[in-house]
C-alpha cells in the first residue's frame, strides 16, 4: 500500500506531499493556516481519485480544524504520532513508561522486553533508562541464558532501578515558539561526555531571540562501553573521544535531514585531554581515525566544565523526577543564552595540571625520503615449491656477478 501511494503521488508530481508520508501517516507542516488548508484539499482530492478516503485528520490550529469535515476529522484531540502521544490542543508530545511486570520470574528476556517497551526514539529519557541498559549488559557478562531466573540479588538491584518507572514525560512539540530563522542563524551544538560504563552525545539547536538566544534539546544518543574480550582496554580519554565522534555523527545526520548545511556546528566536551587531542593531531591511530571523522562534520571543538555539561546526565543517570525538572537537560546550560564571548574558557592552571605534556608538547618530526632504483633479478612467482625456488636462487647467485 505505501508503494502504491508514493507511486500515485509521483505521477501527480506531488513531491512535497510524497515526502510528508511516514508509513501510514501524513504530516503537513506550515506556518500559514491557509496553506495547510490548501494542502489538505489537494491531498484529499488526489486520494479520492484513487478511491482512498484519508480519515482521522487533526490539527493544532482552530482555523484548519474547522476546515476539515467532521466525518474525516478525529474525534479526540489526543492521538498517536509516530509512536508518541500528541495532544493537539496543547501541542505537546508525551512518552509513557510501560511499567508492566512479568507474570513469571524475572529473566534476561523479561528484562530486555521491559526496557524495550518504553518507546523513546529521540533519546530524551536516556538519563533515566541508562542504568537499566548497564544492568542488561551485566546480565550478558554473567553469561545467563535468556530464560534463566535472575538471582535474588540481581532481582533486588533491578527493582531498585525501575521503581520510579511510572507516569510519562511531556514536552513541547515545537522546538521554538517562533518561526525558524534562516539556516545561517541556526547553531547546532553537540555536548559529549563519557563515564566508565557509557559515552553520550546530546544535540541542541540554538537560535537568536532578541538580545539573547533560545536553545532546545533535539536528540540524544548513548552507547555502552563494549564488553572487553581482549587485553586492550578502552580508557576514559578514548571513551571521551568516542563521545565527540558520536556527536559528530549526529550532527551529520541532522544537517542532512533538516537541511542545515549553512548552520554553524560546535562540539563541546569536558575532557581536556580529548580537547587537546582535537587541537593537535594525536599519534595514536585509534584516536586519529575518530577525529578524522569528526572533521568531516565540519564542527569546531570547545571545552565546557563538567558541571555545565548536560551530556553528563546521560552517562551517570538521574531519576525521572530530576529529569522532569532539569532545565539544563531540556534547554542546555545557562551560558548558551549569552553570546560566545561569555562562554566558559579554559584557565591556564587547569591545562598545566590536567593535560599530559606529550599532548601539549611541540614535537617536530623530519621525514627523509631516498629514492632507490631496483630491478627484478629473478622472478619467484613461477615456482610450485619454495625448495625449487631456493635451489634456483643458489645457482643464480653463483653464476651471476651480483
Amino acid at each position: 500500500m505505501p508503494c502504491l501511494v508514493t507511486t500515485h503521488l509521483k505521477k501527480k508530481k506531488l513531491e512535497e506531499l510524497r515526502n510528508s508520508i511516514f508509513v501510514d501517516n501524513i504530516f503537513l507542516l506550515n506556518n500559514q493556516p491557509e496553506e495547510l488548508i490548501r494542502l489538505f484539499n489537494i491531498i484529499r482530492n488526489h486520494f479520492l481519485d484513487a478511491s482512498m478516503n484519508i480519515r482521522e485528520w487533526m490539527s493544532n490550529d482552530p482555523m484548519v480544524l474547522n476546515a476539515i469535515p467532521e466525518n474525516v476529522r478525529q474525534s479526540s484531540m489526543e492521538s498517536k504520532m509516530l509512536g508518541l502521544q500528541w495532544d493537539a490542543e496543547k501541542d505537546t508530545l508525551s512518552i509513557e513508561f510501560k511499567n508492566e511486570k512479568p507474570k513469571s520470574k524475572w529473566t534476561k528476556r523479561n528484562v530486555l522486553k521491559f526496557i524495550a517497551s518504553t518507546f523513546d526514539p529521540l533519546g530524551f529519557l536516556l538519563p533515566v533508562t541508562i542504568k537499566a541498559r548497564i544492568f542488561m549488559q551485566q546480565l550478558f557478562k554473567e553469561n545467563l541464558e535468556w530464560d534463566d531466573p535472575l538471582s535474588d540479588k540481581l532481582v533486588e538491584e533491578w527493582k531498585e532501578i525501575i521503581k520510579e518507572w511510572n507516569g510519562s514525560i511531556v514536552f513541547p512539540r515545537q522546538l521554538f515558539p517562533t518561526i525558524f530563522p534562516d539556516s545561517e542563524k541556526i547553531e547546532i551544538l553537540g555536548f559529549a561526555d563519557a563515564s566508565p560504563h557509557a559515552y553520550c552525545a546530546a544535540l541542541y539547536l540554538r537560535i537568536p531571540n532578541g538580545d539573547e538566544y533560545c536553545t532546545r534539546l533535539l536528540m540524544v544518543k548513548i552507547r555502552l562501553k563494549p564488553i572487553e574480550k581482549n587485553k586492550k582496554k578502552l580508557t576514559i580519554p578514548k571513551m571521551e573521544v568516542m563521545g565527540i565522534w558520536l556527536a559528530a555523527k549526529l550532527i551529520i545526520y541532522v544537517v542532512k535531514e533538516l537541511k542545515l548545511d549553512r548552520s554553524s556546528k560546535t562540539i563541546l566536551t569536558d575532557s581536556l585531554i580529548s580537547y587537546y587531542w582535537f587541537q593537535k593531531w594525536p599519534k595514536e591511530v585509534f584516536v586519529a581515525n575518530r577525529l578524522k571523522e569528526v572533521l568531516e562534520a565540519g564542527a569546531e571543538c570547545l571545552f565546557v566544565p563538567g558541571k555545565l555539561n548536560p551530556a553528563d546526565l546521560g552517562t551517570r543517570g538521574i531519576s525521572l523526577e530530576e529529569l522532569r525538572n532539569s532545565d539544563c537537560w531540556w534547554n542546555g546550560p545557562e551560558f548558551l543564552k549569552k553570546s560566545r564571548e561569555h562562554w566558559p574558557k579554559i584557565s591556564e592552571t587547569s591545562v598545566d595540571r590536567t593535560v599530559p605534556k606529550p599532548i601539549l608538547g611541540d614535537d617536530f618530526t623530519q621525514t627523509i625520503m631516498a629514492l632507490v632504483r631496483t630491478r627484478n633479478i629473478h622472478k619467484v612467482d613461477g615456482y610450485y615449491t619454495t625448495e625449487t625456488c631456493k635451489r634456483c636462487r643458489w645457482y643464480l647467485s653463483h653464476s651471476l656477478p651480483i
